[in-house]
């Protein structure tokens, strides 16, 4: 079998001029690959006498575009580390110290960044638990024994003991601690991964997606993503204003368990 992104190579190669073209990978590794492929389809058209003048089209990683797209930068983990545990401190008086504050701090950063990536509401997520009667005024829908697994999961927190405190204290600040962490990033004009997804999305919704992206790509008529799945919600948004624009193409594995799985 052909592989994949040789197949890409060799196809648009084919095609003619693509300098007009912007190539978006999944990761770097995938970005190298394709390089290597479009090159050996440059040496073969030599070969056989059919060379034509090439310029090599620009290739981004899904990362990089949405970064460069943004005009925002990414602050490294160390310094959103330091930042979240300033505003932390803030909000629990009882706070650990840094040193074992750094495992929870890098999953708060992963949820952060999970919750912005799906542009879910953070209001909606990081409901208190504690508010059980509430919650459970509005999960009138669950079976009775979904039900009792809730009360379950709820009635460890009320028993107590250390680490059952800690976590409940965590969880009743994640929503202060998730704003107040945004609105410190913002002042002093940092961001995480998400943040800048979510940013660039949230554009999409008043803004045309061919405005948004024309600064940055004065030279590209039309963008190719290769071979991305699992796509989360702002790459979502993005990829479908583009389609609807027409200036984006995809090319999807067709091979792959994800595409057959029906």
């Amino acid at each position: 079998m052909i592989q994949f992104l040789k197949q890409v190579a060799y196809h648009y190669y084919d095609l003619g001029d693509i300098s007009d073209r912007c190539f978006v990978f999944p990761n770097r590794r995938s970005m190298v690959f394709f390089r290597k492929w479009l090159t050996a389809r440059v040496v073969e058209a030599a070969e056989s006498g059919c060379a034509r003048p090439f310029v090599a089209p620009r290739m981004l990683t899904i990362n990089d575009f949405f970064h460069n797209v943004s005009g925002l930068g990414q602050a490294d983990r160390v310094e959103l580390l330091l930042e979240l545990y300033a505003c932390y401190r803030e909000l629990n008086p009882k706070a650990e110290t840094l040193d074992e504050f750094i495992f929870w701090g890098n999953v708060l950063l992963s949820d952060f960044n999970d919750v912005d990536k799906y542009m879910v509401k953070a209001e909606n997520l990081f409901t208190n638990v504690a508010q059980f009667r509430e919650m459970q005024d509005s999960l009138d829908y669950l079976e009775p024994v979904q039900l009792e697994a809730v009360k379950r999961f709820i009635s460890h927190f009320k028993t107590g003991g250390r680490y059952k405190d800690e976590f409940r204290r965590i969880w009743d600040i994640l929503l202060p601690l998730y704003q107040s962490f945004n609105e410190s990033l913002d002042k002093k004009g940092m961001s995480y991964e998400g943040k800048v997804y979510r940013a660039l999305a949230e554009r999409l919704s008043d803004e045309s997606v061919v405005d948004v992206l024309a600064p940055h790509f004065r030279a590209v008529e039309k963008f190719v993503f290769v071979g991305l799945n699992a796509l989360n919600e702002c790459e979502k948004r993005m990829m479908r204003k583009m389609r609807d624009a027409h200036i984006a193409e995809f090319c999807w594995d067709y091979s792959s368990e994800w595409i057959k799985d029906k």
